[in-house]
């Protein structure tokens, strides 16, 4: 390892931490990858990382500085977090700046943005789902053979999951009358109730002939 080339890989080690961080509370490592706010903040955590590891090898203790490279990556990526929600300005014993305070609220912001992504993700795909499935099986509106292969869709996904047959038949029945009543489309809802209930179950049904 050439002296210096730890700066290099330190930021891609920094995004891997901070990955399988928030990915404890965001599941979804694509929603945090396409959300600004968190590359806004594995910037910072990167800079103080490598703000730690210099010091680590030039102002410590020379014990210090003589650890092997990758433990003292390891300390300034760890370290940082307990750097970072420690930071706190004080004049005259009383707290006139608390950047802990700023860093948490930040972080929530980028788990709430991250988790409204996935919302939103999911959203378009169960739309997108929905529309193939229609597609694929040329629902027709108002057709009783239609409305038949629909209703026959939803009890077998619904049924997978060990639910009663008669509470999916009554939940048929109840979608089909929340239809008329409000002027909606039986195989839409139908179609994107499956599509949220069961994606694996769905893309079996779309790959196959």
């Amino acid at each position: 390892m050439h002296a210096g080339s730890e700066y290099l890989y330190l930021p891609l080690l920094v995004l891997a931490f901070l990955i399988i961080d928030l990915l404890v509370e965001v599941d979804s490592p694509r929603a945090l990858l396409l959300n600004p706010f968190f590359w806004l903040y594995w910037l910072v955590y990167s800079v103080a990382a490598g703000a730690a590891l210099y010091f680590m090898t030039n102002g410590m203790h020379p014990a210090i500085a003589r650890l092997p490279m990758p433990a003292l990556v390891l300390v300034a990526i760890v370290g940082t977090t307990t750097i970072l929600q420690s930071l706190t300005f004080k004049v005259g014993g009383k707290r006139v700046l608390d950047l802990s305070r700023y860093l948490d609220d930040y972080r929530r912001k980028v788990l709430t943005s991250s988790a409204s992504l996935v919302i939103r993700q999911q959203k378009r795909r169960v739309l997108r789902q929905s529309n193939r499935i229609l597609r694929k099986i040329g629902y027709q509106g108002g057709h009783p053979e239609s409305d038949d292969r629909m209703r026959a869709m939803y009890a077998e996904v619904m049924l997978f999951g060990a639910r009663k047959p008669e509470t999916v038949q009554r939940e048929i029945a109840k979608i089909m009358a929340d239809c008329q009543t409000a002027g909606a489309n039986f195989g839409e809802v139908v179609a994107r109730r499956v599509a949220q209930a069961d994606p694996e179950w769905v893309k079996s049904f779309l790959a196959g002939s």
